[in-house]
């Protein structure tokens, strides 16, 4: 049966005819805040209640925290991972107190509630088996802007992890049997997971392309996973597993079970400017229940979900960002078809972050269109920005370049939701 969640999001989308219009001054007033980044949200989560921490998360920044190229390089430090101890049940309700922006509310138990005292203080994290719920204000300022620019591509795409090296840190699951179809999928599952009870690391999942769909095992051997994974600045080097453990989820999307461009890719419909459709697609809704299951399953922080994808990886980054904005705390589309440009309402209205990365040559999914999609959601009052590669095609320069950039995971892994379903 198709869950109710995935379209509840379009009702103000279908209603809006234009983006730039009625959306515009909705989008201004709904922040209580500066629109456009000329004031610097306070992204520093900390404090502390009884078993329940969270190291502290502290950012500064020169330049615009919305849209376009940042006048000036922001330095960003990114603490670990949350720690919550989980409650054992019944109405385990913490309220925390807070003063100024930080703090943050307790750990829900099993089934139990979490409550908190601002707007702009981040929640605890809900117990184990992911019954809690959390009365928490969602997203009101964009954080502080990426260093997004117009560049070269990466002049390195050489592996620092060889593929069956990575292969083999990484666990091929049973594939994922959901509402309406199955995926097969991988995950990445950070030692520090073992090692720290108790603790919740970040999650960032990762959409194939097209050409994925066509290889043994395409989610991890080819696309963007090859350089996510095992660039010079790949997640899977030995400074990068020590310095951003997170659990790392890569669904397959296979043409011989069925995934078709169009018809049953990651987003619901196919092509330029294409319709969201009110039920995913087989693929992505299946995708979409993945993720929750992955968050309710594993030591998976709710409010520090990511999601990236290139090609059809990247339309499917595109929708499910603005199917489900309150999942993810960023996400990262390479080179994917925006849709229709009422579809980013949703996305503006959560302040949801996009970093989007595109080849100023790509003719394939034409980069106009990625410029116009940052260009509305910027304009609306949204968070997005785009880093642009000179004289690059639809092709692997562009695949492996976004991961490459020196201040990504940094920038990427300092951003949280709070307003996350628990």
């Amino acid at each position: 049966m198709f869950d109710s969640r995935y379209s509840s999001v379009f009702a103000p989308c279908l209603l809006s005819a234009c983006l730039l219009s009625a959306c515009d001054d909705a989008g201004a007033d709904a922040t209580n805040g500066t629109v456009n980044g000329s004031t610097a949200p306070n992204t520093t989560a900390s404090g502390s209640t009884a078993a329940n921490t969270t190291a502290a998360v502290s950012t500064t920044a020169a330049g615009p925290s919305s849209g376009g190229t940042p006048t000036g390089a922001g330095t960003t430090t990114s603490g670990g991972p949350v720690t919550s101890a989980s409650g054992t049940g019944g109405a385990n309700t913490s309220d925390a107190s807070s003063s100024a922006s930080t703090g943050m509310g307790g750990s829900a138990g099993d089934g139990g509630t979490t409550s908190q005292a601002t707007t702009t203080g981040e929640a605890g994290t809900g117990g184990n088996g992911g019954g809690g719920t959390s009365s928490v204000a969602p997203r009101t300022e964009c954080p502080t802007a990426p260093p997004a620019t117009q560049k070269d591509p990466a002049s390195d795409r050489s592996l620092a992890v060889s593929k069956d090296d990575y292969a083999q840190m990484l666990t091929k699951e049973t594939p994922f049997e959901g509402t309406r179809g199955q995926l097969p999928w991988h995950l990445y599952t950070p030692p520090q997971a073992a090692d720290n009870a108790g603790q919740r690391f970040p999650l960032i999942v990762v959409l194939h392309g097209g050409y994925g769909r066509e290889v043994m095992d395409g989610n991890i051997m080819v696309d963007v996973a090859q350089y996510l994974l095992g660039s010079q600045n790949g997640l899977l080097t030995e400074a990068n597993r020590a310095a951003f453990p997170a659990y790392i989820v890569l669904p397959h999307c296979r043409v011989e079970e069925g995934c078709n461009f169009g018809s049953n890719e990651w987003a619901s419909a196919g092509g330029a400017h294409y319709q969201v459709q009110a039920e995913p697609s087989v693929a992505g809704g299946t995708a979409l229940e993945l993720v929750e299951h992955v968050i309710d399953t594993y030591a998976v922080d709710p409010t520090r979900v990511y999601l990236t994808g290139n090609s059809m990886g990247g339309g499917g980054t595109w929708e499910f960002a603005s199917r489900r904005p309150e999942l993810f705390a960023a996400v990262l589309p390479v080179s994917g078809h925006p849709p229709a440009l009422e579809f980013l309402t949703p996305i503006v209205d959560a302040k949801l972050p996009v970093w989007a990365f595109g080849g100023q040559n790509d003719t394939t999914n034409p980069y106009p269109d990625t410029v116009e999609a940052i260009d509305t959601i910027d304009s609306a009052g949204g968070c997005a920005w785009l880093t642009t590669y000179n004289n690059t095609s639809h092709d692997d320069a562009l695949w492996s370049s976004p991961y490459l950039e020196p201040d990504l995971w940094t920038w990427l892994f300092a951003q949280s939701n709070s307003s996350a379903p628990r």
